[in-house]
């Protein structure tokens, strides 16, 4: 769970290629995918756990992002996912960063809405 600036706070599922992710310290680190699902879905569906399992055949760790409202809990404030809101992959993003010093190569998949989203946070 990644606690937000503005109080509320987004959920986010891991599924590791091979158990748990590598330490920071590791210095043969595997890239991460962070997926982005549709319009209300959420990283249980067929589809982002298919996509999961082929990013770890892949050799790379998947976290799906699952949007605020969708994690299965009903969020703190008022504010709802949409076409352009990026503001929690970024956050996602950055934490990654800092937790791995940057030594990680992070990827953006998305389908759907998430597919949107991705696009306007690179854009």
């Amino acid at each position: 769970r990644m606690q937000t600036p503005d109080g509320d706070f987004f959920d986010v599922d891991w599924k590791y290629c091979h158990g748990e992710s590598n330490d920071k310290d590791d210095p043969v680190v595997r890239p991460i995918v962070l997926i982005c699902h549709g319009l209300q879905s959420d990283s249980s569906s067929p589809l982002a756990q298919d996509m999961a399992r082929a990013f770890n055949n892949a050799g790379m760790d998947a976290g799906c992002i699952n949007f605020r409202g969708c994690s299965g809990e009903i969020n703190k404030t008022p504010l709802g996912y949409h076409l352009g809101f990026t503001e929690d992959l970024k956050q996602m993003i950055e934490h990654i960063n800092q937790k791995y010093e940057r030594k990680r190569r992070i990827y953006l998949s998305g389908f759907s809405l998430g597919a949107n989203v991705v696009t306007s946070c690179l854009a």
